[in-house]
């Protein structure tokens, strides 16, 4: 099986590429700096194939797209892993804070998606996998703005799988809870100004992760085992919540949906003419 995988120098991205070379797949890798490039070359010389990327730069996509389908002779799966979190209350965040976290998380996998779609359309094969979040399900006070790009990636997720699943491509949604990563410590930023108002509750999931770091429940070597087992599937799951935190957190999130749902039906039902 051949991958292109974003963000492939720590976290999720380096953990599912190592499974990937180790299990005997090809395996080309994004990332943003030269030491980074030399270090995923030599993990396994010859499989493992390191790309200078940044996904927010769509002719630097197109060109590492374009590289990876030559250096492995066709992409099966992508990956779209490269991310990062912004914690603060939504008053907090500044608009360049915002367009930071929108313009990697989302409109970075979206320029994944749309350069490597053509060759998986030529091919009528091949599967998708976005990195979403359980925030993405149920989003905490305090991660509104990076629940929000998970928010957007689940939608873009399931339309994308009823688009494409005619011409012979899967789409996974990748929903993970808590893991052990470096998230917490390199991949996480706190807004730059900070309201004393919010110094409650809108401090939750700073303080949370804080707390958690290094002790998170979930091990990313398993994530990466959870991957390769639905990767290249027939008939892929759509949705895949990993860790009894991502499945709990969901869970109580849909139970509230359907409560209000019921709560509130016939108030619904009564706009029709």
């Amino acid at each position: 099986m051949k991958w292109f995988i974003t963000g492939v120098s720590k976290g999720f991205g380096v953990a599912i590429a190592k499974a990937a070379l180790e299990r005997g797949d090809l395996v080309a890798g994004t990332v943003r700096g030269q030491a980074d490039l030399v270090a995923f070359n030599a993990l396994k010389p010859g499989f493992a194939f390191g790309l200078l990327m940044d996904v927010t730069d769509r002719a630097q996509v197109d060109l590492a797209v374009a590289a990876a389908e030559t250096a492995l002779g066709g992409i099966d799966v992508v990956v779209n892993n490269a991310g990062y979190g912004l914690i603060g209350a939504v008053e907090e965040a500044s608009a360049a804070e915002i367009q930071q976290v929108f313009d990697v998380n989302v409109f970075g996998a979206i320029n994944v998606l749309q350069a490597t779609l053509p060759y998986l359309r030529a091919r009528r094969a091949g599967h998708i996998i976005n990195v979403t979040s359980v925030s993405g399900y149920a989003p905490w006070a305090g991660s509104g703005l990076y629940g929000a790009t998970k928010f957007a990636m689940e939608g873009l997720g399931r339309t994308l799988a009823e688009e494409v699943e005619e011409l012979g491509i899967g789409v996974t949604n990748l929903a993970p809870g808590g893991f052990r990563t470096h998230f917490a410590k390199g991949s996480l930023n706190v807004v730059a100004h900070k309201i004393p108002d919010y110094d409650g509750k809108a401090r939750e999931a700073e303080r949370t992760l804080a707390a958690h770091n290094g002790s998170e429940p979930g091990d990313p070597d398993k994530l990466a085992q959870a991957v390769l087992t639905i990767a290249g599937m027939k008939n892929p799951p759509l949705h895949l919540l990993l860790g009894a935190d991502a499945l709990g957190y969901a869970e109580e999130e849909m139970a509230e949906i359907q409560k209000d749902i019921d709560q509130w039906r016939d108030l619904s039902l009564s706009t029709a003419f």
